[in-house]
């Protein structure tokens, strides 16, 4: 399942219904997989939920173990990738700033531009140069600029090619940018190896573009 806009309704509160319905499953014998856009410290509001199969966070870039929130696979960028992100990104629009999310379970994985903090006054991160990026695996990276972000989301997919796969980000005014590995197709099929169960097994439910690679994969999708 999908959470924002699924599981989850728009103010992102889980409803009862919605809480019952996992429950239900589960009791029948149903593995529930949740794949989201959020990192693992986002979950809070389905943490009564996630069982013990896997967690699918970053849509695709990590899968966490849902009983501690270890990692158990990551589709991260390599090592050299991000820095030529920011270089191509600085040529295309040099007010260009960066906030990044390395791979882990903690909200302490998360940095923002120390050049430009004020871009990211709504993210809780630690700030740092955007030169340490590349210290740690890097399973996302955002941008905000001074120009409009769906104007600059073509160009920008243009310039990176195959470096990173393009996409707007729920929060207005930003650009994400994952790995072209990381998707929630690829995560979710990792999940069900690990559990034994066959693609034809499978029933996927989403509501986003970022849902549409798992939607087309599951053998059943709504």
């Amino acid at each position: 399942f999908d959470l924002d806009g699924t599981i989850l309704g728009a103010s992102g509160s889980l409803s009862n219904r919605s809480a019952e319905a996992v429950r239900r499953l589960r009791a029948s014998g149903v593995e529930v997989v949740f794949a989201t856009g959020r990192p693992a410290w986002w979950l809070e509001p389905v943490s009564a939920l996630l069982g013990d199969a896997g967690v699918v966070c970053l849509n695709g870039a990590v899968v966490h173990d849902p009983r501690d929130l270890r990692v158990l696979a990551h589709w991260s960028f390599p090592a050299h990738v991000p820095a030529e992100i920011v270089g191509k990104v600085r040529e295309l629009d040099p007010s260009a700033s960066f906030a990044w999310e390395w791979v882990g379970a903690s909200e302490e994985c998360g940095r923002i531009d120390s050049s430009m903090p004020e871009r990211w006054g709504d993210a809780d991160f630690a700030t740092a140069p955007v030169s340490s990026m590349s210290s740690r695996p890097v399973a996302k990276i955002m941008v905000r600029s001074a120009a409009d972000s769906d104007m600059l989301c073509r160009p920008l997919q243009d310039a990176l090619g195959t470096a990173a796969r393009v996409t707007r980000s729920q929060t207005p005014g930003t650009i994400e940018l994952l790995d072209r590995r990381a998707d929630k197709r690829h995560a979710t099929e990792y999940v069900a190896q690990r559990l034994g169960v066959d693609r034809e097994d499978t029933l996927a439910v989403g509501n986003g573009t970022n849902d549409l690679g798992l939607l087309l994969w599951a053998g059943m999708s709504a």
